[in-house]
């Protein structure tokens, strides 16, 4: 398929016996090398708002996704369709019929793995789609959640921490091959509005400089909108 220009995004939804709950939208960081041809990915967040168009038709899209894996496949749990919000609104290019990250991060204190565990299994989740939905919605609009984390090639020796002016960035070496590098923000640096994008490119500049990550030269796809919500 061609490359879209706009904000990698995903949607996020759980079908149960008595219908489909749709969730919040959620940033993904997926960093462009231009030099290589790669994509990096770096991470995700709920700070981020696509337009209000955008974010019901995300929504359209993870409840009718819901509905033809319940129709086609008999279905049950936890779900996520990836796109990317251009200008011509959402593009799905992935769908996900599993527990994803991005639903730990949503509402970190739900056990929304656990009710996805009890779907599958064919128990009951003990709560209604409708009374889930409105809980993980209301939850994650009024509490915004970022998750930093990239890999990369080089592998260190051991683990290492960095502070800079936008927080505190950490490396150590994957289990298997390679390095992982996270951040944690200092208060106040994400606000609502802002792409975590933005933020964790430098980040990971820095991660190259400092410790050799080779993740190389990135850059951050445009965040571009519908030509009715132009700015």
């Amino acid at each position: 398929m061609p490359y879209l220009d706009g904000v990698p995004c995903s949607i996020h939804g759980y079908v149960l016996d008595d219908g489909v709950a749709v969730f919040r939208p959620v940033e993904l960081a997926v960093l462009p090398s231009a030099d290589e041809g790669r994509f990096v990915f770096a991470g995700l967040s709920t700070w981020w708002d696509p337009p209000p168009s955008v974010r019901e038709q995300m929504r359209t899209v993870a409840r009718r996704t819901g509905a033809l894996l319940a129709d086609r496949a008999g279905y049950r749990g936890a779900f996520n369709v990836d796109g990317v919000s251009t200008a011509d609104g959402f593009r799905p290019t992935e769908l996900n019929p599993r527990f994803t990250v991005a639903l730990a991060t949503l509402v970190p204190h739900l056990p929304l793995e656990l009710v996805h565990a009890n779907v599958v299994a064919g128990h009951s989740a003990g709560i209604s789609a409708d009374d889930l939905e409105r809980l993980v919605v209301d939850t994650a609009d009024s509490v915004r959640r970022a998750y930093p984390i990239a890999n990369c090639r080089h592998r260190l020796d051991g683990p290492v921490t960095a502070r800079i002016s936008e927080g505190v960035v950490l490396a150590r070496p994957a289990v298997t091959s390679g390095s992982i590098v996270s951040f944690a923000p200092a208060d106040g640096v994400l606000r609502r509005g802002r792409r975590i994008a933005e933020l964790l490119a430098g980040v990971l500049r820095f991660a190259d400089r400092q410790w050799g990550c080779d993740f190389g030269e990135l850059s951050i796809a445009p965040d571009v909108h519908p030509d009715d919500e132009a700015g």
